[in-house]
Order: structure tokens, then sequence, then C-alpha cells
């Protein structure tokens, strides 16, 4: 019979480092989502990277970096009047973050694919990436099947 043996010191710190890493980054990507809900912009300072980019952000409307998403979090909340992001599940793995969210609004904007006052709930994906401790990589994904009148 072998003889089960304990993981090696490096194997446990390791395990421990990448958690602590991986905790790291979700707890950063869910004060975002706190911030875009209560539009508190003090608590971009900390989370976001000065090199900041987001991949699917609209193109050229804001600058890259924590001016960007403070720039981008007072937009959403003009264009979506009682705009909501209730996070429903959160992955981490060192770090990459995955936050699914549900999303609730009103549209105000005319000249948008719906017409202003349509209610929406759709479902959305943000997949967030970290380096130096922040949020350094934005990548957001919608189904916009959901959306309701």
């Amino acid at each position: 019979m072998t003889a089960v043996t304990e993981p090696s010191l490096d194997v446990a710190l390791a395990a421990t480092y990448k958690k602590s890493i991986s905790e790291h980054y979700k707890d950063l990507a869910l004060k975002l989502q706190v911030a875009l809900n209560t539009q508190d912009l003090s608590l971009v300072d900390g989370l976001i990277h000065d090199d900041f980019f987001d991949v699917t952000g609209p193109p050229g409307m804001f600058p890259d970096g924590p001016e960007g998403v403070r720039q981008h979090i007072l937009w959403l909340n003009r264009r979506f009047k009682d705009a909501k992001w209730e996070v429903q599940q959160a992955v981490a793995e060192g770090t990459t973050v995955v936050l699914r969210v549900r999303f609730t609004g009103v549209e105000t904007e005319e000249g948008q694919p719906a017409p202003v006052g349509t209610r929406f709930t759709y479902a959305q994906a943000h997949f967030f990436e970290g380096r130096d401790g922040l949020l350094v990589q934005h990548i957001g994904v919608r189904s916009e099947q959901d959306i309701s009148q």
C-alpha cells in the first residue's frame, strides 16, 4: 500500500497565492459594479490601471485609464434611467475575472435601436483582466434577446 503524503510547502503556498490573486481581482471587478450602480466615482481610484482599455466600449468615445471609466459610468447612467447591474455570478482564476450580470434600465436617448422609454432587461457577461494589482482590460458581451418594452 502506498502512503499518502502531504503536498509540499511550495504547492500549498502556490495554491494560496493563486487564490488570493484571484480573489483580489474578483473584489476589484465587484467594486467596479458598485461604482456603476451608485455613480460613486471615487470608487474607481485603486481599481483601474492607467493602461486600462475597454475592448468593447464605444470606439473613441472615452479615454483609456481611470478617467475613461469615470466618464463611461456617468454616460451609462445618463443614457439609461434607473440603470442597475445585478451580479449573478463571479468567477476568477489567476488574473482573469468573469461576471454574469443582469442589467435593467430605461432608454433615454433618441436615435437608438429602441425607442425612448423602452425598459431593458438583459443578460451581460463582463471579462476583466488584471495586471499590477489593478484592472487593465474589459470585454463586455450582452444578450439583447431579453429586451422588453
